[in-house]
């Protein structure tokens, strides 16, 4: 299960960083796989399942709710940082194909 409130925190960074100018670096994996990883939290936190929470099954609803929020927040922060790289081509030619499948699914 993922920590939503620490991945929020992540994403507000990454978008803050996007925002400002970031940008994979061209020649380095490790773009590549900063853009793997928003897209793995923008999938998780849209598709939700019970494996990708913390919560427990006698949890409150208003503790579920809490993290299904920070779940969500995490996938929308994640995938404005995706939609200001695209929108400047910085998106890893080796991630593109990874990326249009998975954002496309998303948007199904």
């Amino acid at each position: 299960a993922l920590d939503w409130w620490y991945a929020l925190q992540v994403t507000r960074a990454a978008t803050d960083l996007v925002s400002a100018g970031w940008r994979p670096p061209p020649r380095s994996d490790i773009g590549a796989e900063a853009v793997l990883c928003l897209l793995q939290i923008a999938e998780k936190g849209m598709i939700l399942r019970s494996t990708d929470v913390k919560c427990e099954p006698d949890a409150t609803d208003r503790e579920a709710r809490e993290e299904r929020l920070a779940a969500a927040s995490s996938a929308a922060e994640a995938v404005s940082s995706l939609a200001s790289l695209g929108s400047r081509g910085l998106i890893p030619n080796s991630t593109q194909s990874h990326t249009v499948t998975v954002l496309s699914r998303l948007q199904a």
